[in-house]
């Protein structure tokens, strides 16, 4: 009986290390889940971030093209409407300091065509660009409201309050329609962003609530008095309200620190004034 129970004792005493190590690969295992748990409750219980718009990586949007557009030479297709409209980019000159043009950001408007016909002038005459500038040119953002002489798109958003600058709101605007349901939400609008990527020295937009040269940014009422003066239009601050939001004029210093001048034009032409501002840009 002395062997047995001496036996008995020493497989308990072998025993005994390896329940230790099990107890406390138990407790480990209990505080791992533990905090796993309070991990889950706190995410859910986290208010959820508003929805913004995705970083863009850098890019040269002269690069990006679809030669199954058939567009014609110069000219790059850098992205897509909401109903697959082609929008296209072209660049003249080649210097190192970039300048862009945008037209058509609301669809209804002059942009686009003083856009188009300043790059077709700028074809016919590339001396006049300076050889330390290059212009990029997006001659109609807004295709889709083109189509429809519409100011919005075919989603019935207006593209000048989709940008996603820190004042965006998701409200009503002009003519019934919105801001998006969250900022960049249009494709357009991320056209745009990829676009600005491209580290340009400024920006100018044209509209047509003219006539007047609005801006913003810094450098941008120094650039906006001396386009005023060629082109006779008087300076002047649009009136912001509860529904100007997320506007290019906002975003773009705001995320670059660059200057943007909107040119509010008085006519569908490229008039001497107006042609001789945009020249003023390059300078």
């Amino acid at each position: 009986m002395a062997l047995l129970v001496k036996g008995k004792h020493s497989r308990r005493g072998r025993l005994e290390p390896l329940i230790g190590r099990v107890d406390l690969l138990a407790v480990v295992l209990a505080l791992a889940c533990a905090a796993a748990a309070a991990g889950i409750v706190a995410l859910l219980a986290r208010p959820a971030p508003r929805q913004a718009a995705r970083e863009v990586a850098a890019v040269d949007p002269f690069d990006v093209e679809s030669p199954a557009e058939g567009t014609e030479t110069g000219w790059r297709v850098v992205g897509r409407s909401a109903e697959g409209r082609a929008i296209r980019l072209t660049r003249i000159g080649t210097g190192p300091r970039r300048v862009l043009l945008v037209g058509g950001v609301h669809g209804n408007e002059y942009g686009s065509d003083v856009a188009s016909a300043f790059a077709a002038f700028l074809a016919l005459h590339p001396e006049a660009v300076p050889a330390s500038a290059a212009l990029d040119v997006v001659p109609c953002l807004d295709p889709d409201g083109a189509a429809r002489d519409s100011r919005g798109n075919a989603h019935g958003v207006d593209l000048n309050r989709n940008f996603p600058s820190r004042d965006w709101r998701a409200v009503a605007v002009h003519g019934g329609l919105t801001a998006g349901p969250r900022p960049a939400s249009e494709p357009e609008t991320r056209v745009m962003l990829r676009v600005l990527t491209a580290r340009y020295a400024c920006v100018v937009s044209l509209h047509s609530l003219g006539p007047l040269v609005d801006y913003d940014g810094p450098g941008g009422a120094a650039l906006a008095r001396a386009m005023g003066a060629r082109s006779r239009y008087p300076i002047g601050r649009l009136a912001a309200t509860e529904r100007f939001t997320g506007s290019m004029g906002a975003y773009v210093p705001e995320r670059y620190g660059i200057p943007i001048v909107t040119v509010e034009l008085g006519s569908r032409r490229l008039t001497p004034g107006v042609r001789d501002a945009l020249l003023m840009a390059l300078r």
